[in-house]
């Protein structure tokens, strides 16, 4: 009957028991189709963290990863326009901005540089329609999305920081996390 479990490498991701020996799959087709459904539910820490894992542990990631990195260490400028020529260079190598690419200016303009920034870049891609309107509208509200919780996070941290978690626990804050 063979080995029915589910064996896990050290990337996290499934053997052939999930994906059936001959789907012909590789890991790095693997690790964007968890990418991409990853950015498509919002999770976007999570979907960073998959490509840093990917370009981690294998010889040679998928360029949108490599890209995906390069959007992340641009941002740190907060600079829209800068990322905007990481965008030019990227589709001049034949690669498009995806959810992966447009969730990594998410996830780093919310780290790094403000809304305003991120939108400058979603606005540059939708004027040279490489974003549809509709798309534009929904990576807006994820930015919103994930600037809030970036921010609730800082919030939170400052509040353990300064040892006032527990005396507002301690008060009934339901607000919380337990």
């Amino acid at each position: 009957m063979g080995n029915e479990t589910v064996r896990h490498n050290t990337w996290g991701s499934c053997d052939d028991k999930l994906w059936g020996s001959n789907q012909g799959i590789n890991h790095t087709d693997r690790f964007r189709k968890w990418d991409k459904g990853l950015c498509k539910i919002g999770e976007i820490d999570a979907a960073m963290m998959l490509v840093r894992d990917c370009l981690s542990n294998v010889a040679s990631g998928p360029i949108k990863f490599k890209y995906t990195l390069t959007i992340l260490h641009v941002c740190r400028s907060g600079d829209a326009e800068k990322v905007i020529e990481v965008l030019n260079e990227m589709m001049q190598e034949g690669c498009r901005p995806d959810e992966v690419i447009c969730s990594a200016i998410i996830s780093g303009m919310c780290k790094y540089g403000t809304l305003n920034e991120a939108r400058k870049v979603f606005t540059n891609l939708r004027e040279r329609k490489l974003l549809r309107e509709a798309s534009t509208i929904v990576y807006d509200e994820i930015l919103i999305e994930h600037m809030k919780k970036k921010t609730a996070d800082l919030v939170l941290s400052g509040l353990k920081f300064l040892g006032l978690e527990s005396k507002l626990k301690a008060k009934g804050c339901s607000l919380l996390p337990r």
